[in-house]
């Protein structure tokens, strides 16, 4: 059980934390597809592909702003939103703290009376 637990702490230790500002949220990632893949699960849908997320993602942030995010491949897109700073690096224990306070506001929303 021990060796479990190690593992699965280590796991969080191997990854980079980065947060991202259009979804407000932090997301644990070891490479730049993984950033991509959940920022499109969380801010689009799971049925479409990473390229199709970044093309449109690129395309309507380019048009509001004088920025350009490239979109051909993860690295490229995820470098420009590092650059332009749409998403930062954050530290372990900044995701921890965002962890625990969101545990605790859905705990607190749970046991709120429904209103009429």
């Amino acid at each position: 059980m021990r060796k479990q637990n190690l593992k699965t702490i280590n796991h969080y230790f191997m990854k980079e934390f980065y947060l991202v500002r259009k979804i407000n949220k932090i997301i644990p990632s070891k490479s730049k597809r993984e950033i991509v893949t959940k920022m499109r699960e969380i801010d689009w849908n799971s049925k479409s592909d990473n390229k199709d997320y970044m093309h449109v993602y690129a395309f309507w942030r380019n048009k509001k702003s004088n920025i350009k995010i490239r979109y051909e491949n993860e690295i490229e897109f995820v470098n420009d939103l590092i650059k332009y700073n749409q998403i930062v690096k954050v530290s372990f224990w900044n995701y921890f703290a965002a962890y625990i306070v969101d545990f605790f506001e859905k705990s607190s929303n749970h046991h709120k009376p429904a209103m009429n």
